[in-house]
């Protein structure tokens, strides 16, 4: 449970690397509180396949602005449980649609999508330990 501020759910990622989220610092951002935290988890994982199908639309219809919106969206969304690895990519495709460099960004979607389902994958082991 994350109720108490020093308490750190994932402080190693896959590999010995940076966590894939960070719930206590997502924590403290929303001001330590945990229902919130609860809230913004469960609108992620209710609401990120779609923005990831628009991500798939923007690559196969080759909308560079749509791709720029449905990545920030992504972006900010990742960046809620500081995830570090799928914010950086996000922000990455992002810079690319808005250089015009599309195809740049196109060659990082399915990273991206693997790096959003790792986000995914932790945030409902979260919410299952803290059901339990």
């Amino acid at each position: 449970m994350l109720s108490e501020p020093n308490q750190s759910p994932m402080n190693v990622g896959p590999g010995g690397g940076p966590p894939l989220v960070d719930l206590t610092a997502a924590l403290e951002r929303m001001e330590g509180d945990i229902r919130l935290l609860h809230e913004v988890v469960d609108i992620f994982l209710e609401d990120y396949q779609v923005c990831m199908d628009e991500v798939r639309l923007a690559v196969q219809t080759l909308d560079t602005n749509l791709l720029q919106r449905a990545v920030h969206t992504m972006k900010g969304a990742v960046g809620n449980f500081v995830s570090a690895k799928a914010t950086d990519i996000a922000r990455d495709m992002e810079h690319f649609c808005k250089q015009g460099e599309i195809d740049s960004a196109i060659a990082l979607c399915d990273v991206l999508e693997s790096a959003v389902a790792e986000v995914a994958a932790e945030l409902r082991k979260f919410r299952c330990k803290e059901a339990a």
